[in-house]
Order: structure tokens, then sequence, then C-alpha cells
């Protein structure tokens, strides 16, 4: 294994490149594997991506012509930049050929390919947080790379996915930053990704609060003075405006101050969607009188999200067998019972360390944010327990939860050497998941 070990880091370039270029065609296999709109809101989204690609234009949410009939409402309301790229993608296979599918796909590779970089600052990152840990390295990466959501997500049409490209990048500056003190440049880099990041998708919004309490918590601990202060969190700010602003000045020119869009869209959803679907008229658990435990509990929210966050596929129709979504709890929970025995290894504050801690606890957030997040607007807006709702989440939560399965094997098995043949086949059968997801659950269901 120390030999195996030795070669990849010789030859980690090299071993990288070709990892990311099998990911890539793996990523494509889902990609044209699934039927146009099998998968969520793919439609919508395509009608938006179209319309940029043929009008060389940003469509006005409100435009009738992108509305969707039983919803009322467009997706050009939200953040752009998604489907721009994928219009440009689109554009360029218009060129060659006029058939659908083949346009769609086009537009699908953002996504294949937003993922396949995801997964390069993954490693990246890895490098970084286990840097001392040999094998667990790579268990972090495949843990990622390879839960059947991940490939879900890099196959259709969606903003998740770019939305995780720019929260990897997010987390990779502020490692760096932790460990030059925010360094100018490393400040334009992370404007540069918060901007990005606003432009993907509003779940991926607590990722540019976590980016102010990291830079301000690290500046603190490390007795900045005010005027640094200022100047870098005016750094981050500008370039960050610089790259997004323009859209929220749009938004706020053509729907009358509404800089997010979201007043503008209900409105127009209670105007056009059909009755049951009007947002002020739709049935929730709130104004169904549930308490948010009866929610998570009885109503299945909490299984259902978690079972979606390994990978529930097409219009959340098509589930796996009970004993994968089992397989990751089961690594969930040893991970988190790994992260109790290592709690005060992880978050019991040290002055020596406290770049690590830092971060540790910014990653908390991280985690609490988009889960409370989507907890409430499944509560009170639109009943909706997706995986995809919370994916932000998923760097962070496998940290810790590797940072726990190594823990508990080295407290309770000796043998290095069995430590590692045991994480050898954790990777294994998360992979062997993943390929049984496309070719046992996703193929079949569509022929």
């Amino acid at each position: 294994m120390d030999k195996i070990l030795e070669i990849c880091k010789k030859n980690k370039k090299i071993i990288m490149t070709i990892f990311l270029i099998g990911l890539f065609c793996y990523y494509l296999i889902w990609t044209v594997s699934q039927p146009y709109n099998s998968c969520p809101d793919e439609k919508m989204k395509w009608d938006i991506c179209k319309y940029i690609a043929e009008h060389n234009s940003i469509p006005d949410g409100r435009d009738e012509s992108i509305r969707d009939s039983i919803w009322g409402i467009s997706y050009a309301f939200q953040p752009i930049l998604t489907y721009m790229i994928c219009a440009v993608f689109v554009k360029i296979a218009s060129i060659f050929t006029t058939q659908q599918f083949v346009l769609v796909v086009a537009a699908r590779l953002v996504s294949t390919i937003s993922m396949t970089l995801t997964i390069y600052f993954v490693i990246k990152i890895a490098n970084k947080l286990f840097k001392d840990k040999g094998i667990y390295k790579y268990l972090f990466i495949v843990f990622i790379a390879f839960q059947p959501i991940t490939a879900f997500l890099a196959s259709y049409i969606n903003n998740d996915s770019t939305a995780i490209l720019a929260i990897s990048i997010i987390i990779y500056l502020w490692i760096l930053g932790l460990e030059s003190n925010w360094k100018t440049k490393h400040c334009i880099l992370l404007g540069g990704a918060v901007g990005f990041c606003a432009l993907t998708y509003y779940n991926a919004y607590g990722y540019i609060l976590c980016s102010v309490l990291i830079c301000l918590s690290s500046a603190v601990l490390n007795k900045m003075d005010a005027k640094e202060i200022a100047k870098k969190a005016l750094i981050v700010a500008s370039v960050a405006f610089a790259v997004a602003g323009w859209w929220f000045v749009r938004n706020a020119i053509i729907y009358d101050g509404d800089i997010l869009g979201t007043k503008t869209q209900n409105e127009y959803g209670d105007k056009y969607a059909l009755e049951q679907y009007k947002p002020s008229v739709r049935k929730t658990p709130e104004n169904s009188n549930e308490s948010i435990w009866h929610m998570l509990n009885e109503d299945a929210w909490a299984n259902t999200t978690a079972k979606s966050f390994v990978g529930i596929f097409g219009y959340h129709s098509i589930l796996m067998s009970n004993k994968i979504y089992y397989s990751y709890l089961g690594l969930w929970l040893i991970g988190g019972l790994g992260c109790l025995l290592k709690f005060k290894d992880l978050f019991i504050y040290k002055k020596e360390e406290k770049s690590k801690y830092i971060l540790n606890y910014i990653f908390v957030i991280a985690i609490i944010i988009p889960i409370l997040l989507s907890i409430i607007y499944s509560y009170t807006s639109d009943f909706q327990p997706q995986g995809r709702y919370i994916m932000g989440i998923i760097i962070p939560f496998v940290y810790f939860v590797v940072n726990g399965i190594q823990t508990m094997l080295e407290k309770f098995i000796k043998s290095e050497k069995i430590r590692n043949i045991i994480i050898i086949m954790i990777m294994l059968l998360i992979i062997a998941i993943s390929f049984k997801a496309i070719f046992s659950y996703v193929i079949p269901a569509y022929n």
C-alpha cells in the first residue's frame, strides 16, 4: 500500500489528469442516457437556454414565451449565468445539427464539465485538508466524486452543478486565504468566486455569508488592524460586485426594485399558475397547521431528503434499493460517532492551530445553513424534500465523515494494513453503488 501511495505521489499530475478524464467520461454516460425532460424541471431550464441562444439576449422572467403553464413562472427570474453558458454550447452545437436532443446534450455538458471541475478542486482541497493522512485523502475524493447524486447533477440542465463548482472554488480559496493571511491575490480571487456563486443559485448563498464570517474571524484572530481589514473586505466586495452586480442592478430596474426577482416571480405565480400551484394558496405543512417536527418525521422529509442526497433520479421517482441507502447511512453514522470521539481535536480551539479551527467552525455553519433553508422552504412555501437543495453541504459534510471514519478505524483497529484494506473496500463500494445506479436503475427505467 505504501508503494502504491508513493507511486501516486510521484505521478500525481498524470494520475489526476487520467482520473478527471475518466470521471468526465463516466458522467457523460449519465448525460446521454437520460431522455429530454426526464430530470427535475429540465424543460423550463431548456427554454431559457434556447431563448438566449436564439435571441442573443437575456429574457425577462415575465416573458410569456418562456412561462411554464403549470407553475406560471419561468427560471429567468433566477440567477442566469448557467443558462448563458448553456446557450453558448447550444449555439456551437447548432452549427452542426438542429436535432433537439443533441442540442439539449450540448446544454447538459455545462453540468458535466462543471461537476468534473468541481472534483478537480475537491482534489486540491483534499491535498490541503488531508495532507498527512495518506489514503483518507482518496476516500474524501471518491466519496464526493461517485456519490450517485453527484453524477446525476452532472447529467442534465441545472444550476446546482455550477453552484457546487462555485462552492468548491470558494472553499479552496478559504484554505489559501487562511494560509496566507489573505494576500491581495486571494482576496481578488475570493471576490471573483463569490460573484460567480451569486450568479448561479440562491441555495448557495450561505457560502457568501460564510465567506464574510471566515474572513472577518481570521482577520480578528490574527490581530489585523481595522484599516487592513477594511481594505481587504473592500477588495473582495468590489470584485464580487464587478462580477455579479450587473444582474441585481438589472433586476432592480426591470422588476421595480426587486433585486432578487423572487417577489415578482411569486406575483406571476399567483397570476398564471394552475390554481393548486399558486404560491398564495399552495398547500404547505405550515398552512396545514403541521409542526415542523411532523413534517420532518411523519411527512418523511428527513428520510426522503437523506435518500435523495445519496440519489433519487428522474422526477424524484427512480429509487435505489434500501440496502444502498442504509450503506451510506452506516458510513455517515460511523463518521458521526468518530467526530464525537474526535470532538476536542476538531472543535476545542487552540491558538497555535487557529486556521484549522476557524475552517471547522465555518464548515459546521456551511452545513447548517442549507439544511435550515431547505426545511424552511418546504415548511412555508413548497414541500420539496430533495437532496439537491442541500448539495452545497457535500464538501464540508464528507470532510467530517472521513475524519470520523479515520478516528473510528484508528481507535478500534491497530493494524494499518487492515485499516487501509477497509478504506479500499469502502471506496470500491461507493464506486460500485454509483455504477449500479446508472446501469441498474437509471438506464433500465427508460428502456
